[in-house]
């Protein structure tokens, strides 16, 4: 059984999801652009996500984003059933676009973590080995210095006279509690500073940039050649410093000892346990009660 999902109000996270088989699902292409804007604006607003970074790769995204409500869960599944259903339609497919499990979501303690979170999305184009510099990705690459961005709704999939709306407005913010300025300033940085680290061992490890010609040529159903480096695994918490870091584990692993002693509590038959402040998913699918911030 997994671990359950500890959402605290306000928190903020580097979020990330995977296409299944690490395939080029999400290749660049003026209507995947539009698809995923508008369908990651719509959810955004509907539940209330703050999004500070968008970055979309060929075969997978990362958000970095505050949830005010805690709301992440719902805001990723819309956000991800209708993306899946979107692109089945468009690349004529049918079966599950996204990896086995949920998504990834990091969360970030502190303003350090916030930049350096916002400046490895935003340099993944050139991390990859895929364009030498990150501007010249032709997916969806948005930094916190892009404020607003009206979408038109993409012809595909969905109906001219359904209930989304005809086009939506993706907001860019800083986190809350920090100045827009300064942060786009340091999230500039701190992409630029990882570009020049993905260059320089790029010349070290002899390896070039596939260049965006060829990544606009790429087949949505290829993925990765053999030997690649596969993602590593997403830590639990990100901080500029390790107390802090250290402080948050703690904070989660408590969660966890509180949340399955009560979960026994209640299989057991006690109905009036209350389970600890964060608890998620057996608070919306059963109603149990729950210790108030």
């Amino acid at each position: 059984m997994s671990k359950p999902r500890y959402l605290e109000p306000g928190a903020t996270y580097l979020v990330t999801r995977r296409c299944l088989q690490r395939q080029f699902l999400l290749r660049p292409s003026a209507l995947v652009n539009q698809l995923f804007l508008f369908c990651v604006a719509i959810a955004a607003a509907r539940f209330g996500i703050l999004l500070h970074t968008v970055c979309v790769m060929s075969n997978h995204y990362h958000l970095v984003l505050s949830d005010p409500a805690a709301r992440l869960p719902e805001f990723a599944a819309w956000l991800d059933a209708m993306l899946a259903r979107a692109l089945n339609r468009l690349h004529g497919r049918s079966e599950c676009v996204w990896s086995p499990g949920s998504y990834n979501a990091v969360r970030l303690e502190d303003e350090d973590a916030i930049v350096g979170a916002c400046g490895y999305a935003l340099a993944n184009p050139v991390s990859a080995g895929l364009v030498r510099e990150a501007r010249h990705w032709p997916g969806v690459r948005l930094a916190p210095d892009q404020r607003s961005l009206e979408v038109q709704r993409p012809g595909l999939f969905f109906r001219e006279q359904g209930p989304l709306p005809k086009s939506a407005t993706l907001n860019l913010t800083a986190p809350p509690g920090l100045a827009a300025t300064v942060f786009a300033q340091r999230v500039h940085e701190a992409t630029a500073a990882r570009e020049e680290q993905a260059r320089k061992q790029a010349v070290v490890r002899g390896r070039g940039f596939l260049g965006r010609r060829a990544v606009l040529a790429q087949s949505p159903r290829s993925y990765p050649k053999r030997g690649e480096p596969r993602p590593a695994s997403r830590p639990l918490a990100s901080a500029g410093d390790f107390a802090t870091k250290q402080a948050a584990i703690t904070r989660l692993r408590e969660f966890w000892c509180a949340h399955r002693v009560a979960r026994r509590r209640f299989e057991a038959g006690d109905r009036e346990v209350l389970f600890p402040a964060g608890t998620y998913a057996l608070r919306v699918q059963c109603g149990v009660r729950c210790a108030p911030w």
